[in-house]
């Protein structure tokens, strides 16, 4: 016999137990309406979830039959708002959810590698003469970092983390949206690392390999603030 079941019958058991004990001092049978019917609501709640049913069993033969029927069916009532909870979102329980998430931290990942290696390849090919083979590979390899890795990546990483925010029903909470702040932030540098991959293919960069290296943690400060406001939610 399945777990469910002896859990549902366990619970019949305890429920006509409390019925008895109560019923016992007033009705030694229990032949009122009034005590079948509580003990019928009482059958048909072991069926929902035990947060409903654990309070119901604990005061429907204790309590006056007219406050149990409100605190009942206040428990049964729907939220007006069914993604928030006692003022906190409600995570839904897609079967794509864990997915979604698996996919989102792989692409983060994918992104943040090439926005932190993408800029340290224009720090060495500043100072590589315009024109050298040692500039050609730098082109090269630049080029494929870019299509190959951190465009994709960037696109992933919109679609699945909007898709699991409207999911999760965090969309209208304060810190996911000074995130999407701070990531439009680092998409904003991608598209000036892209200006710049460009520049470099036409031999056209005017910047020195100091600039580079402090560019080079604009990524990386703007990654180590996205990561605090998903782990810790400050606000």
């Amino acid at each position: 016999m399945s777990t469910a079941i002896w859990r549902h019958l366990e619970f019949v058991n305890k429920t006509l137990i409390a019925a008895s004990r109560r019923f016992a001092a007033e009705d030694p049978i229990p032949t009122s309406s009034s005590g079948f019917f509580w003990i019928g609501l009482a059958f048909l709640n072991s069926t929902l979830e035990e947060e409903v049913t654990i309070p119901v069993l604990e005061s429907l033969f204790v309590a006056d039959p007219r406050s149990t029927c409100i605190k009942v069916a206040q428990r049964l009532k729907p939220s007006a708002n069914p993604s928030r909870q006692n003022g906190r979102p409600q995570v839904q329980t897609s079967p794509m959810l864990p997915w979604l998430k698996a996919l989102h931290v792989i692409v983060v990942i994918s992104w943040m590698a090439g926005m932190l290696y993408l800029p340290r390849l224009f720090v060495y090919h500043a100072d590589a003469p315009k024109g050298s083979p040692l500039s050609e590979t730098f082109k090269v390899m630049e080029r494929r970092l870019l299509k190959g890795i951190v465009n994709p990546s960037m696109i992933l990483v919109f679609l699945t983390g909007i898709t699991m925010a409207f999911l999760t029903g965090y969309w209208h909470e304060p810190w996911l949206q000074a995130k999407l702040a701070l990531v439009l932030g680092l998409a904003g540098m991608h598209g000036y690392f892209a200006r710049c991959v460009r520049a470099f293919a036409a031999d056209a960069n005017d910047r020195s390999a100091r600039f580079y290296r402090v560019l080079n943690e604009v990524p990386a400060g703007l990654m180590i603030l996205i990561v605090v406001l998903v782990v810790v939610k400050p606000f």
